[in-house]
């Protein structure tokens, strides 16, 4: 993992690439064919994004509950 100057983990092999960014733009194009509003993408892109980083960008289809809460349980502690 490399970070960004955001300080986000950014994936670093071409498998974490590409599944982070077939995932994002999946989810944008839902978003926009939904009619949301860009402030809305953004929000939750940014937040499927620091999901997918911190389960070091496995493929969310590997993911599980628990993988969720715990990412969840972590935005809570940081808070």
């Amino acid at each position: 993992m490399n970070k960004s100057l955001s300080g986000e983990l950014q994936p670093t092999s071409n498998l974490q690439s590409n599944v982070y960014i077939t995932n994002l733009s999946r989810l944008k194009k839902r978003m926009v064919a939904s009619n949301l509003s860009d402030s809305t993408i953004k929000a939750y892109t940014r937040s499927v994004a620091k999901l997918l980083s911190f389960h070091d960008f496995i493929d969310p289809k590997d993911m599980e509950i628990d993988d969720v809460i715990d990412f969840l349980s972590n935005l809570v502690e940081e808070h």
